[in-house]
């Protein structure tokens, strides 16, 4: 499990992170508390992806499914040879995690970040509670602040989720994550759905 526990470090979104008592809500480092919003905010989608996660000096490379519907978004992470690391969905409800790495691993921490990176605008910041949080969003960039000071950054290509390639930056963990999608289709434009 020493892949599992490197991506551990190297992925700021599986990092541990204190729920609030709703089970939808997770404590982001430097970034407060996000609460998930309904997954019928974004338009349906499946996509597979390439992830490279950065930790400081340590790269590791990931390859994720991910499926978002109005009443669900699910999530598969795996190496690139196929061992699964991850499964994880959100019904609307609670977020769940059926497979996981060992340690520390919160399913709202995940869904939230992929949140802030995916959903519209007006989405995120009704996301945020309990703290200061602002969050702008400039030609395909959204920053996330707490007071003056830049804690999460999100630099995207593409018009729509899940966007053709996505940076993520998370400076306080010395974190980066370049996610660049290899196949995307709408959900109605399939005849069935991707098995995660």
């Amino acid at each position: 499990m020493i892949f599992g526990r490197a991506l551990l470090l190297a992925a700021p979104f599986l990092l541990a992170a204190c729920s609030a008592t709703d089970p939808r809500c997770a404590a982001l480092p430097d970034a407060g508390t996000y609460c998930l919003q309904a997954t019928a905010g974004v338009a349906p989608f499946a996509a597979r992806q390439k992830v490279e996660a950065i930790f400081g000096e340590r790269r590791e490379t990931l390859i994720v499914l991910i499926e978002v519907d109005s009443e669900n978004m699910r999530f598969a992470g795996m190496t690139p040879f196929g061992q699964t690391l991850i499964e994880a969905d959100y019904d609307n409800r609670v977020p769940r995690a059926e497979k996981m790495p060992e340690d520390g691993f919160d399913p709202a921490a995940l869904f939230s970040l992929l949140q802030i990176a995916l959903w519209p605008l007006d989405a995120v910041r009704a996301g945020f509670i309990a703290a200061p949080v602002e969050v702008t969003d400039v030609h395909g960039v959204r920053r996330v602040f707490a007071g003056s000071e830049e804690v999460f950054r999100v630099r995207r290509v593409g018009d729509v989720p899940p966007f053709d390639e996505i940076e993520i930056h998370y400076p306080s963990l010395r974190a980066v994550l370049r996610i660049k999608t290899l196949d995307d289709q709408k959900t109605e434009d399939r005849g069935q759905k991707t098995e995660l």
